[in-house]
């Protein structure tokens, strides 16, 4: 059979999780008892229901808003590459983005449904419960990787041959996951009032983190396996995907930590300088960096 004709309606796959990943955004995604944004029911109780777009919208400077932005902006670029792929009639080209992109956006979700099943077990807190338009997000972006998955080269080659050459880069990609690995149990800073606080063990505060601590064990993981045994190039897309999703959560991550102080900031009237009370320190960067690192080992890998 073709690889054209199986790619026929298989390449459609991703762009539909996109679309239903984005659609899904503008549903009720949360409901929840509680005195803010209430409808009162029929039995006189107090609930509020919020879509996707509300958390960053109506409420950006709330916590995590800006995370679910991102996710939501995941949605976008999925929808959009991989519609110009399909139109380009190259859909296996916009494989590692779309990866990354449905990979970023799926951690930012599970982050935030974690933490609002832990703070409704917390006594005098409001039950929450998510509704319709979050579980279709996240089957959204499953559907993206489904489809991905399915998508077939039609130009794919046999297995090159491996010279002491191609093992070259991947030491390079080595060395920058296992820097990652290590910095995650480094002092990050900006995580809790425990400033000395290591990415590792602010997990259970944090579960965005845990993402990148298994992005960057992924990273170690293949390019292992590819010094011991055989480097192959396909080896590369694992890799890139890890690199981009560890990438982008620290990114949002950051960006988070810095709206916060804004909001900080406009509240108490007082310079940034003062109302900065957690400052990230060097195992955050320290990640940031190994992952640069293992990027520059990628592009420096070649096909054959």
């Amino acid at each position: 059979m073709n690889t054209h004709q199986a790619n026929r309606y298989t390449q459609f796959i991703t762009p539909l999780g996109g679309i239903i990943a984005f659609s899904c955004f503008f549903l009720p995604w949360v409901e929840r008892g509680a005195p803010f944004m209430p409808t009162i029911e029929k039995d006189g109780s107090l609930t509020y229901s919020m879509s996707g777009v509300d958390f960053f919208l109506t409420n950006f400077l709330a916590r995590n808003a800006s995370l679910i932005a991102v996710a939501f902006i995941a949605s976008v670029l999925i929808i959009s590459l991989s519609l110009y792929m399909v139109i380009r009639r190259t859909p296996w080209k916009s494989r590692v983005p779309i990866l990354i992109s449905a990979g970023i956006g799926l951690s930012h979700l599970l982050t935030e449904y974690l933490w609002h099943v832990r703070v409704s077990q917390l006594p005098g807190v409001s039950s929450y419960s998510a509704q319709v338009g979050f579980w279709g997000t996240i089957i959204g972006f499953v559907v993206t990787v489904i489809g991905v998955f399915l998508i077939r080269r039609e130009d794919v080659n046999g297995a090159a041959k491996v010279s002491v050459e191609a093992r070259q880069p991947w030491s390079i990609i080595h060395a920058g996951g296992m820097l990652a690995l290590v910095c995650v149990f480094m002092p990050w800073g900006g995580i809790s009032s425990l400033i000395d606080r290591s990415g590792f063990s602010a997990m259970s505060r944090q579960p965005l983190i845990m993402f990148v601590f298994i992005a960057s064990m992924v990273t170690v993981g293949v390019s292992f396996y590819a010094l011991a045994r055989e480097p192959y190039w396909k080896l590369r897309a694992p890799v890139f995907v890890s690199v981009g999703i560890g990438l982008g959560i620290l990114l949002s991550y950051c960006a988070n930590l810095y709206i916060h102080e804004i909001a900080r900031q406009n509240i108490l009237g007082r310079p940034r300088s003062t109302t900065t009370e957690y400052p990230i320190e060097f195992g955050l960067w320290g990640t940031v960096i190994g992952y640069v690192i293992t990027a520059v080992g990628v592009f420096l890998t070649r096909r054959k």
